[in-house]
């Protein structure tokens, strides 16, 4: 797993109250819970843009966000990471950590008709918070740059010549056949007559291709 130096011009180190969060989101009395149970602290640690990192925009990626969430718990619900997804309208990286150790988060994200565009949750292990950090990699604008730090993360490479936001739909296909696939495979488990049995196995194993290819590089 790759951690990122992140240039000082890039950084910005803003602590957001969690009020802020809840203006800019949909939350409920349960995800506040769940905030003040699992979330410390969040800081808005850097912002990769055009006039801190010298990169151009792209209309998918004018900007990148870093942000550093200090937990109380070892694990965090996405519903978290969502509401704060729903409240910045770049695409972020968040940095998790608990005590000394740190692990990155990422729903692969663009920008598309005005929206934001999301993927699943994408999560490195967790290392050593002290873990050394390489330079940003080189690349010719905010979008590449976004696309090279996602390769860390991400189960599935992205493919030659496939765009960033062809990449996400990907990935989201990947997981919902994942679902198919188990809920096939707990159906096949419970149905003890075999003649029933024929068919959910058809379906599974044509699933199970279909699923092949799309995680195919």
């Amino acid at each position: 797993m790759t951690l990122y130096d992140y240039p000082p011009a890039t950084a910005f180190g803003r602590i957001i109250p969690k009020d802020k969060i809840y203006e800019h989101a949909s939350v409920s009395a349960e995800v506040r819970e769940l905030f003040v149970a699992q979330v410390a602290q969040i800081r808005w640690k850097n912002k990769l843009a055009p006039e801190t990192l010298n990169l151009d925009a792209t209309p998918a990626v004018p900007e990148i966000q870093v942000f550093a969430l200090a937990l109380k718990e070892e694990n965090i619900n996405t519903r978290l990471l969502r509401c704060m997804d729903e409240a910045i309208p770049f695409s972020i990286i968040f940095e998790l950590r608990r005590e000394d150790s740190l692990r990155l988060a990422a729903a692969p994200a663009i920008l598309s008709g005005g929206k934001k565009f999301m993927s699943e949750y994408l999560f490195s292990e967790w290392m050593p918070a002290d873990t050394p950090r390489v330079p940003l990699p080189l690349a010719l604008n905010l979008e590449r740059l976004y696309e090279i730090i996602l390769a860390t993360l991400a189960p599935f490479r992205q493919r030659s010549e496939e765009s960033l936001e062809a990449w996400i739909l990907r990935l989201n296909a990947i997981q919902e056949k994942k679902k198919e696939a188990a809920k096939l495979e707990r159906r096949l488990w419970k149905e003890k007559q075999f003649n029933r049995q024929i068919p959910i196995n058809r379906e599974l194993r044509l699933v199970r291709q279909e699923l092949a290819a799309l995680c195919a590089e």
